[in-house]
């Protein structure tokens, strides 16, 4: 997905909440509120509002650029001229002499003003010309700073620049009422666009950018999403980074995951408490830690790992009792700690997908905002149930990557494992079966992120086995208690 910001972004202790904008809003309503989110989040300075201002053709190099106060008198006279027919009654009253800039350009006695902070007005983008000889300049023009900026990076997402001329000039006849070198930006530009019914931006050029437009806050949406993710992990599993207080040693110091991809490995030993009251009277019955059940695990790692991909920096594991983080596994972005519940194993690949989200690009963003992963979650999202439980959770991008992650190494390389779910989730679950639109693409993805090549591909993924696998399974005549079980180390 492309990324519009390429400026440098506002240090801020809450992000901007994300406009909600319905699909059927208007183009200019879409706009204008992609934009004010685009202006609360970035730190643009006069120099990026210049540099974007050349781009868009607005002003060239041989301009002269001043701020207001140092035009002359009469200059200060024009522009306050500009400054009254574009400003709101309340803006322009409140304006300042130092808070705007000109654009000079003596050879053809015009004056482009250009506010560095603000929104944009019905009135900006309308060129104004004089005949009176008390004015130095007899054009003018108005337009919001942050607003140009906003509209190149864009279009340049959109490889609008990278269009030729020829190409360009064929949008001539869809903005009749326009004129310019591109009437593309004339358009975007263009303040009398935003009012209230009219339609000057409903043709094809323009759709096409709102659509990257509408792409760019999905992307911020996920963004956020896997930091909400983050965050969440340092405030709920925050004594998962300390050690435990009682540990067998020698099995953390012998245990097969040392040799295994990890660099520390802590396995709580300590007897469970389990409550198996009748109701009658409270009764607990104590469960000791099951060495062997411990090695089949090791085993079943053991036997898959030379076939998964691995991380940029090893990850560190806990095996402990969760409980109280109502969760089987937890994994910790920011300590590279991936912690699995002892008495459900079966989250382990799921919290390892994580892990390889957050750490197999080398430190850079997380495979799960990456543009050649998009599409996929794009469809995701689109595709999971509203009504399911936890719907804007499965929703977050990193946790899209991880289930399909285990949907991947399910379907490509083993489906029987105490690391996985059972195949009642992978073939009955909404937050599974929300893939079913993109699973082929999703398969392809991680093949082609991991370099591996499955041999079965194409049987799990015809239609008909789909179908058989998702509507033809019955728990009452078909015994599942060997596929992908929950073992339990107590």
């Amino acid at each position: 997905m492309a990324n519009l910001l390429k400026i440098k972004r506002v240090e801020t202790t809450r992000a901007p909440r994300i406009p909600t904008i319905a699909p059927d809003a208007k183009t200019s309503d879409k706009l204008k509120k992609a934009f004010g989110y685009f202006e609360k989040i970035s730190d643009i300075s006069i120099e990026d509002i210049f540099e974007s201002a050349k781009r868009l053709g607005i002003v060239s190099e041989d301009d002269t650029i001043v701020k207001g106060n140092e035009l002359s008198v009469d200059a200060q006279l024009f522009a306050s001229t500009l400054n009254e027919k574009a400003l709101s009654k309340k803006a322009y009253e409140t304006l300042d002499i130092e808070d705007f800039y000109a654009c000079l350009n003596a050879k053809d006695s015009k004056m482009i003003v250009v506010y560095p902070t603000g929104g944009i007005t019905t009135n900006m983008g309308i060129k104004w010309t004089t005949c009176s000889s008390r004015y130095p300049y007899k054009k003018g023009v108005c337009y919001s700073g942050p607003y140009l900026v906003f509209i190149d990076h864009l279009l340049d997402a959109c490889g609008h620049y990278e269009l030729s001329q020829e190409e360009r000039d064929s949008y001539q006849k869809l903005f009749s009422w326009r004129c310019g070198d591109d009437v593309l930006i004339q358009a975007l530009l263009y303040g009398g666009c935003y009012k209230k019914n009219r339609n000057l931006l409903n043709v094809l050029p323009v759709e096409k950018v709102v659509h990257k437009c509408m792409a760019f806050l999905r992307q911020e949406a996920n963004v956020q999403a896997n930091k909400r993710f983050g965050n969440q992990s340092r405030k709920v599993i925050a004594t998962v980074a300390d050690d435990k207080k009682y540990q067998d040693r020698a099995l953390n110091r012998s245990t097969r995951f040392n040799r295994l991809g990890f660099r520390k490995v802590e396995v709580d030993t300590a007897p469970y408490r389990v409550d198996v009251s009748n109701g009658a009277q409270l009764a607990y019955k104590t469960l000791d830690f099951d060495y062997n059940e411990f090695r089949n695990v090791e085993e079943a790692w053991e036997k898959i790992v030379d076939r998964l991909p691995q991380g940029m920096v090893s990850p560190e594991l806990k095996f402990r009792k969760l409980g109280k983080h109502k969760a089987t596994g937890l994994y910790h972005p920011t300590f590279n700690i991936i912690a699995v519940d002892v008495r459900d194993t079966t989250s382990f690949i799921h919290e390892f997908g994580h892990y390889l989200d957050f750490t197999y690009q080398g430190g850079e963003e997380e495979c799960s905002l990456q543009d050649d992963f998009a599409d996929i979650l794009a469809s995701y999202q689109d595709n999971l149930p509203r009504n399911t439980s936890k719907y804007a959770y499965f929703k977050t991008p990193t946790e899209v990557f991880a289930r399909g992650f285990e949907l991947w190494v399910f379907e490509t390389i083993i489906s029987d494992s105490p690391l996985l779910q059972d195949k009642r989730a992978y073939y009955g679950a909404p937050e599974y079966l929300a893939f079913k639109n993109c699973k082929k693409e999703l398969i392809n993805y991680y093949n082609n992120l991991f370099g591996k090549i499955t041999t079965h591909l194409a049987a799990s993924l015809s239609k008909s086995e789909t179908q058989k696998n998702t509507h033809s399974y019955n728990p009452m005549i078909e015994n599942i208690a060997t596929s992908g079980e929950q073992l339990c180390l107590f």
